[in-house]
């Protein structure tokens, strides 16, 4: 699910770069994508949930989520102002991150 969930982000995000939108948007969209893809894979495939999902349960997934897109953003804007907005480098230590 790990790297179902990596390889589809991943290609969103240089699919987004690709296709001219900015660095921090692409990866947002990546992200976005890589959230609903991991939620389901993991709660199928690992964590063998069956049954319907409850509201804590998305809001518990989407809290540790957003720590770690805010460690991901960070991490991207400073590789962007390094590197550069446009470089797509940059992504490779948020992606890491």
């Amino acid at each position: 699910t790990g790297f179902a969930n990596s390889f589809v982000g991943w290609a969103v995000i240089f699919g987004c770069l690709w296709a001219g939108m900015d660095g921090l948007a692409a990866n947002a969209a990546g992200y976005a994508v890589g959230i609903l893809v991991s939620f389901i894979l993991n709660r199928h495939y690992v964590f063998g949930f069956k049954e319907a999902f409850s509201p804590r349960e998305v809001a518990t997934f989407l809290i540790v989520v957003g720590i770690a897109y805010t460690s991901n953003a960070t991490v991207l804007m400073i590789a962007q102002s390094m590197l550069g907005p446009a470089n797509p480098l940059a992504q490779l230590p948020a992606i890491a991150t």
